[in-house]
């Protein structure tokens, strides 16, 4: 996470405005079928009566409907299918709003230090407004490039996506490859 940019070293010349700063408390979880560790920030867990996410706006509903996704990737007998690895990760999140999603990690996993101020650059798994915003750019992306990449692509981005995986269905391989 923190060698692929998605979380800084705090900085300690940052002036701290009061009640723009909070600490999230994470874990590491692991799909028994996976060996990738997910880092979830645990955005809901309360002090002092407050959390992250009972400041955060969940945002509109953006992900596309299941149920159509998967028809539409039935049309054809060929399928295609793609994942937008680390969705989330993928988003940056403002530098002034960063100081809200910070977090202690002892350097070098050698707990006989103290640990060290990180934060977030990116949207974390965990905070309620993550989906939302990940789902809007990746179609602000579809938007913005339509016309260099083209309506069917874009199109592919708009209706074929649900959450980070993208599916479709060609007529023949030989599509498939061109497509």
């Amino acid at each position: 996470m923190i060698e692929s940019g998605y979380a800084e070293r705090a900085p300690n010349d940052v002036e701290m405005k009061p009640g723009m700063t909070f600490y999230i408390n994470h874990h590491g979880t692991r799909h028994p079928k996976k060996k990738k560790l997910r880092i979830v920030f645990n955005c809901s867990q309360e002090y002092n009566g407050e959390s992250l996410n009972k400041y955060l706006i969940q945002g509109p509903l953006l992900t596309n409907d299941l149920t159509g996704v998967l028809l539409r990737f039935r049309q054809e007998p060929i399928a295609v299918t793609c994942d937008i690895e680390g969705m989330f990760h993928q988003v940056r999140v403002n530098p002034e709003h960063r100081n809200l999603l910070r977090f202690l990690w002892w350097e070098g996993n050698d707990l006989s230090k103290d640990p060290v101020d990180y934060r977030m650059t990116v949207h974390p798994f965990g905070a309620t407004s993550s989906p939302s915003c990940a789902n809007f750019a990746l179609k602000q992306t579809a938007n913005d490039f339509d016309r260099e990449y083209g309506e069917e692509a874009a199109n592919f981005i708009r209706n074929d996506f649900y959450v980070d995986d993208g599916l479709k269905s060609v007529p023949t391989p030989a599509s498939a490859v061109s497509w």
